[in-house]
């Protein structure tokens, strides 16, 4: 699970977020200096930060499979 946050967000605070993250074993947490829109306040950061995500999923699941083939 990868949360995304924003900084300065006042519907999803950054305490929140946090807890959000700590509750999920294994998450990704990642704050950007902006507010609620991270995608549309900072959108070459929140897509970087998405296809690291994603890659690295990706990555695991490769190894994962190469292991039960």
């Amino acid at each position: 699970v990868f949360f995304i946050q924003g900084e300065y967000d006042s519907m999803v605070t950054p305490d929140r977020a946090k807890r959000s993250h700590e509750s999920v074993a294994g998450s990704r947490l990642v704050t950007l200096p902006v507010g609620h829109a991270t995608a549309a306040e900072a959108p070459d950061e929140f897509n970087r930060n998405v296809l690291e995500f994603l890659a690295e999923c990706e990555a695991k699941k490769s190894r994962i499979s190469t292991y039960t083939t």
